[in-house]
């Protein structure tokens, strides 16, 4: 005993931490100035076999504590083994393997269950056995009938889900594939051949089935869970507290950025930041969602299109079609040939990658080759490099791509695998054109506008995050391909909870439709949805206008007047406060919206401020 500290680790040294032993124990606190994002503890005691690594905590002041084992050294917590309790947004515990490099896969968890966890103190353990892999069985394949799991089976990944089962179905098979000849399975609490498809009965709404395996030979025990979400039945659509009619939001999980938005085979598809089983953000947890519409208004989700891999989490970025083949990753010409263009987030940095789907962007496979911009091919050597826009750019002659996260960079590709670089955007940049100072954004995105209805004129629009724009030109300067632009940042956001507006590609028409996050970062957290956080604005056309300042002009959506007239008065009554004020015949709600479009444009903006006022109480 040390003044209160009972313990048998050696030679406890500080990481990025101050101790100091009390009566009551020992305090840990984060030193001040360290660019650690923990304050640590790190004993040499080297346990040999099996052991029981244990601690009453208290929390004085924070929300994790964490019990690391397994580390290589003192000096590092890479390629440990993580305990971890967190009481601040997810309320739950987890094991997970410490490694940026794979992703930091998941362990054992609470398999999405929030635990009330409201007290300031707790008794953590965990029996730690050290045996041969060889030894242990193992699940080695999890399927669902008729239906995509996501993601699909792998051995660092133990929570699994279906989403969006239909209302008619009342329960599904499950077949889980084990190892080892001593093993037990059990499926939803009961018991299970390996190989075998066990019938799960199915409640309405979100559940987490179970699986656990027992290795009585080798006295351990393994697990995963498949959540399913069972659609309500028609008459009790969408009808939970917050949950909005015509703005998309998730079924359950967490949403934040729009990402890939393309025009495709006659259908709206809509990617977007994605991690299921929580309403809680993570930076190292993001899947890339999937949902379509044939009007903008009503969705359908699909199956997640992309999840973490050992190159970290998927952040945001953008879609092409590539009927011709140019990458050279398909079987050859089709037109269900899709790339999708992300950025690979893990605790080394930020590169860009690609998947690719030769089935119209149902399923997706990982390039091998990624990533296809390492952070050493950036020569603005900007840590902030990410949100990759692709788009094909006729003047050029070949695909170019706009990164950012900080400074604004432009690539160019003739085949959408190998990119240089054309222009950068801050002091640092090999070139950047003359006259033209820096620009940061994220959320990218570029694109023609032609003014005043004139296709024969046109101008290139850069918006950052859906927040401002500028107006200007795309042009070969001294060899490099830049944008220069023609105005300041130009304000564009219809409310503070709009954020990450990106446009779809291939729009019909000609159209250019913008869709944003409906949320900021200071409100969302602490949003009073159940089971699902996140949702978007109506999609809106862009135009470009020439009056005193040529501006950008927004709409929403048209579709929504050709809806159900009972639910657009309802949603009318919601953002303008009674819908009898406002005739929503057809053709006329937009045109007299934006006759009086600062009426309009307010009432948006008032509905998304009272709303998230609401989630601060």
């Amino acid at each position: 005993m040390f003044r209160g500290w009972i313990t048998n680790l050696e030679d406890l040294h500080p990481v990025g931490a101050d101790l100091e032993y009390r009566g009551d124990g020992m305090y840990i606190r984060k030193s001040e100035g360290s660019s650690l994002s923990d304050a640590l503890a790190i004993s040499e005691s080297r346990p040999e076999g099996k052991y029981v690594f244990e601690s009453d905590v208290t929390f004085d002041d924070g929300n994790v504590a964490n019990l690391i084992f397994g580390a290589q050294s003192y000096e590092t917590t890479e390629n440990s083994f993580v305990f971890k309790l967190d009481r601040n947004n997810r309320n739950e515990t987890k094991i997970f393997y410490f490694s940026g490099a794979q992703g930091y896969p998941l362990i054992a968890g609470s398999n999405g269950k929030e635990f009330p966890m409201g007290r300031d103190s707790y008794h953590m353990k965990v029996v730690v056995t050290r045996i041969d892999s060889y030894d242990v069985a193992e699940i080695t394949d999890i399927q669902v009938e008729d239906m995509i799991l996501t993601p699909g089976f792998n051995e660092n990944d133990t929570e699994y889900s279906v989403l969006a089962v239909p209302y008619e179905k009342e329960s599904v098979q499950i077949t889980v594939t084990a190892s080892g000849e001593n093993a037990v399975l059990y499926i939803d609490g009961r018991e299970a051949e390996s190989g075998e498809p066990a019938e799960v009965p199915l409640e309405v709404g979100k559940q987490v089935i179970p699986i656990r395996l027992e290795d009585r030979a080798a006295g351990t025990e393994s697990s995963a869970s498949v959540s399913i979400y069972r659609k309500q039945s028609a008459a009790s659509y969408k009808t939970e507290a917050w949950r909005d009619q015509y703005h998309f939001s998730p079924l359950e999980g967490w949403m934040n950025d729009p990402n890939g938005l393309i025009y495709y085979n006659d259908q709206w598809h809509l990617f977007y930041q994605y991690i299921p089983l929580t309403r809680a953000h993570s930076d190292y947890e993001k899947h890339w969602g999937h949902a379509v519409s044939d009007d903008l208004v009503h969705w359908e989700e699909l199956p997640v299109a992309l999840a973490p891999d050992e190159l970290g989490s998927i952040w945001s970025g953008s879609t092409v079609n590539d009927p011709e083949n140019k990458s050279g990753l398909f079987a050859g010409p089709g037109e269900n040939n899709l790339l999708a263009f992300f950025t690979h987030m893990n605790s080394s940095g930020q590169v860009q990658s690609v998947a690719y789907s030769e089935d119209g962007g149902v399923t997706w496979e990982k390039y091998a080759g990624n990533p296809i911009l390492p952070q050493e091919d950036d020569p603005l050597h900007d840590g902030a490099f990410r949100d990759p826009n692709v788009f094909w750019c006729e003047e050029a002659g070949k695909y170019l791509m706009v990164v950012a996260g900080g400074p604004v960079r432009i690539f160019s590709s003739d085949n959408l695998l190998d990119w240089e670089f054309e222009s950068g955007y801050n002091g640092n940049s090999p070139f950047r054109p003359e006259g033209v100072g820096d620009i940061y954004s994220e959320c990218p995105d570029l694109f023609p506008l032609a003014v005043d209805g004139d296709e024969n004129n046109a101008k290139w629009v850069y918006t950052g995050a859906g927040r401002w724009y500028m107006i200007g030109d795309l042009k070969e300067i001294d060899g490099h391909w830049s944008f220069i632009p023609e105005t300041g940042a130009i304000s564009m956001t219809m409310a503070p909870d709009s954020y990450a507006g990106v446009t779809f590609k291939n729009a019909d028409g000609g159209r250019v439709v913008m869709v944003s996050w409906m949320a900021d970062w200071g409100t969302i957290q602490n949003a009073p949805t159940d089971g699902w956080n996140g949702t978007y604005t109506l999609c809106y056309d862009l135009s470009l206008r020439t009056t005193e300042e040529m501006v950008v002009k927004y709409n929403p959506q048209t579709s929504v007047l050709t809806m159900d007239r009972s639910r657009a008065s309802a949603a009318a009554s919601e953002y303008f406060g009674g819908s009898r004020h406002h005739d929503l015949s057809s053709g006329q709600h937009l045109e007299r919206g934006y006759s009086g479009r600062r009426r309009a444009r307010g009432a948006l903006s008032q509905c998304g401020r009272r709303r998230f006022r609401e989630y601060r109480r």
